[in-house]
């Protein structure tokens, strides 16, 4: 199956969108802030949920996949609106969908 990233996984929203992605059989990603909030999305389905308020958590979701980044973002979050481009995150962020298909996370 696809791999589906899904920010803000432990709110209302992302928890449905992890829960949806995971019964069409995608390999669910997520991210959330703090550990309690990180487990609400694993329990929603998540096999990983990265801490997007630590330093590389893009780095952890592109070694989670081989490097393959994911086929589509869910941005519950807003995610991409608020990382800042002088970070190198919202470059980064992009990455994640380089060479997946389908339009691109801007």
């Amino acid at each position: 199956g696809r791999t589906v990233l899904v920010t803000g996984g432990a709110g209302a929203v992302g928890h449905y969108a992890i829960q949806l992605a995971a019964a069409a059989r995608a390999h669910v990603l997520a991210t959330a802030s703090g550990a309690d909030k990180a487990e609400d999305a694993r329990r929603a389905g998540a096999a990983l949920v990265v801490d997007r308020r630590e330093a590389g958590w893009v780095e952890r979701l592109l070694a989670a996949t081989d490097g393959r980044g994911v086929a589509r973002v869910v941005d519950v979050d807003g995610l991409l609106l608020e990382v800042e481009p002088e970070e190198g995150g919202a470059k980064d962020y992009r990455e994640l969908r380089k060479n997946r298909g389908g339009d691109a996370a801007e």
